[in-house]
C-alpha cells in the first residue's frame, strides 16, 4: 500500500524555541490530513518515546525514530539508529552504527549554508540511502535542480520532506512510500527505491515570508541566547567581586575578637586611670583610702575625682 509520510518534521521540543506545536500536537494534525507515516528531526534530539509511539499508532500513523543531526558540522537525517546523537559526531561514527535497518538521508544538500553537506556528500556517499528533495523552492528558484540530478545518476532515491517548522511549511512536500505500514517496512521501501515525491513550487511571496520567518526566529533565539550568556557571565564577576570583598573584610574568630576586645578595654581602663576618673589602678585606689581616712573624703568639692589638697574656704 501507499503511505503519506512526511519523515523530516521539528518540534518545541528541539533547541530552536520558536517552533510552535508539540510532538503531540503535530501527531494531530498530520492525522487530520491524511498522513499515515512520521518521524520528528529535531536538531541533535531524538523526540521519539514508546508512548508517543502508541499515541501515533492510535491515530493510524506510523512515527519512526530520527534526527536531524550535526555531523562534522554538516546536517544528516538519521533513522533508527541504536544510540544517541552525540555518539553520532563523525561519518566514520555514522558507518560503525549504521545497520540494516537504519536509513540516512542527505538533507538540502546543495542549498547554500554552512550546514549543508555539498561536498561531503560526494566524500562519504556510501553512507547515504537517500537524498531529500526540500520544500524549499520556486518556479523559477530550485536548488533542488542539482540534486535530483545527483541522485539520477547514481541511482539514489529521492524522499521529500516538509523539513517543517512552521504551520505554513507543514504539507507543501512529501512522499508516498510503498510499504507496510511498519517502521521495518517504510525504511526499506525507501532504500529499494519504493518512493515517489510529491511537491509543489511556493509562490514567491510564501517563500520570502518563510524565509523571513525562520530567519528572524533563529536570530531571536540567538539573541536570548546571548542576553542569558552577557547576564550569566555579569552575575558571575558580581558573586566574584563580593566574594572577593568578603574575603578581604572577613569577620575575626570568636577567640581572636574576644582576646582583642579585651586588650582595647584594659587599654581604655589605663587611660581612664591616668585622667583620674572611671577605674583606677590599685595604687590610686589605696591613695583615696588615705584621703579619706584623714578626713577630707567628706569635704565637698566640685569634681569626686580631682586632687583634694587642704580644706577650702567658701563664701558664705
Amino acid at each position: 500500500m501507499w503511505l503519506k509520510a512526511d519523515l523530516h518534521l521539528h518540534t518545541n521540543k528541539g533547541p530552536e524555541g520558536f517552533v510552535p506545536w508539540t510532538p503531540q500536537e503535530l501527531i494531530d494534525l498530520a492525522a487530520q490530513t491524511g498522513y499515515q507515516v512520521l518521524s520528528f528531526t529535531d536538531h541533535d534530539r531524538v523526540t521519539y518515546s514508546p508512548a508517543l509511539a502508541r499515541y501515533a499508532q492510535e491515530r493510524g500513523i506510523v512515527l519512526i525514530p530520527g534526527v536531524e543531526a550535526t555531523v562534522e558540522g554538516r546536517h544528516v537525517l538519521l533513522y533508527n539508529f541504536p544510540c544517541p546523537p552525540e555518539a553520532l559526531r563523525s561519518f566514520g561514527d555514522i558507518r560503525r552504527h549504521k545497520g540494516s535497518n537504519t536509513l540516512v538521508v542527505a538533507p538540502h544538500p546543495f542549498y547554500p549554508g554552512p550546514t549543508s553537506l555539498r561536498k561531503k556528500l560526494l566524500e562519504n556517499l556510501d553512507l547515504f540511502d537517500a537524498i531529500e528533495y526540500s520544500h524549499f523552492y520556486t518556479s523559477w528558484l530550485n536548488r533542488n535542480r542539482r540534486g535530483v540530478g545527483f541522485a539520477q545518476d547514481r541511482g539514489i532515491p529521492l524522499l521529500g520532506g516538509s523539513d517543517a517548522h512552521l504551520p505554513r511549511q507543514f504539507g507543501t512536500t512529501y512522499s508516498l512510500v510503498e510499504a507496510d505500514p511498519s517502521s521495518e517496512g517504510v525504511l526499506s521501501a525507501i532504500r529499494a527505491a519504493r518512493v515517489q515525491v510529491v511537491s509543489r513550487p511556493l509562490h514567491t511571496r510564501a517563500l520570502c515570508a518563510i524565509g523571513v520567518s525562520l530567519v528572524s526566529g533563529a536570530v531571536l533565539q540567538a539573541g536570548w541566547g546571548l542576553t542569558e550568556a552577557l547576564w550569566n557571565g555579569l552575575s558571575l564577576t558580581i558573586a566574584r567581586a563580593y566574594a572577593s570583598v568578603r574575603e578581604t573584610h572577613q569577620p575575626e574568630s570568636v577567640g581572636v575578637h574576644w582576646r582583642r576586645s579585651q586588650e582595647r578595654i584594659s587599654k581604655r581602663n589605663g587611660h581612664y586611670a591616668r585622667e583620674g576618673f572611671g577605674l583606677q589602678p590599685e595604687q590610686s585606689r589605696s591613695e583615696e583610702r588615705d584621703r579619706i581616712s584623714r578626713g577630707f573624703g567628706s569635704c565637698v568639692h566640685s569634681h569626686p575625682h580631682e586632687d583634694l589638697g587642704a580644706p577650702r574656704d567658701y563664701p558664705s
